[in-house]
């Protein structure tokens, strides 16, 4: 589906068409918890910080796990150090 393909465009350091195909898979299925993290990456190697900011504070909304939720909130610190406004 579109986030596979968004993963393989990522990988190849097409971001933009990567960050357009997370944005089909939420289209269809807006409880994609994965493609928030994903999307996230590939906003944030494309510079656009706000957006990665954006994305992954809607992603760790659906954490439960303690754990992960810690690594997330690091993770937004980072992109806060790095320029990303609130």
């Amino acid at each position: 589906g579109y986030n596979q393909l968004g993963l393989s465009l990522y990988c190849q350091d097409q971001y933009d068409e990567a960050i357009v195909h997370f944005q089909n898979a939420l289209v269809l299925d807006p409880a994609y918890q994965t493609v928030y993290n994903n999307l996230t990456f590939a906003y944030e190697k494309n510079g656009q910080l706000d957006e990665a900011l954006n994305a992954l504070h809607t992603y760790l909304d659906t954490l439960d796990d303690p754990g992960e939720r810690a690594a997330t909130e690091e993770h937004m610190r980072e992109l806060l150090k790095k320029g990303a406004k609130p």
